[in-house]
This record gives C-alpha cells, structure tokens and sequence, in this order.
C-alpha cells in the first residue's frame, strides 16, 4: 500500500489523518496507540502498539 498523506496544523503541532483503508489495514479505531520507528533508510515504520513491540524497539 502507499499512500499520499498530507500534514494538518492541530494545535502548536502538526499531524497526519489516517484513510479508512489505512486503519483497516492495520486494524485500528479511534484511540488506539502506534508506534513510529526509524528505518536505516530514515523513513518512519508505523505499527499498531503493544508492549511486547515497545519493548523490541525502546
């Protein structure tokens, strides 16, 4: 899957909304935590959270 995103100002920062098609992909709703890790090639990797992944990568 790839997909184009674009950033939106929410608050003093910036975000990104997720498409339906994203969430489904990694079953996510409203309220669900991710986890963003770097990659060698410094892109960013999202995963849904759990501890066991935290604790892989933290």
């Amino acid at each position: 899957m790839i997909l184009e995103l674009r950033l939106s100002k929410i608050g003093d920062s910036l975000g990104i909304a997720l498409p339906e098609e994203a969430l489904a992909h990694l079953k996510l709703q409203e309220g669900d935590r991710l986890l963003a890790t770097q990659t060698p090639c410094h892109s960013l990797r999202l995963s849904p959270y759990s501890d066991e992944t935290a604790k892989q990568w933290l």
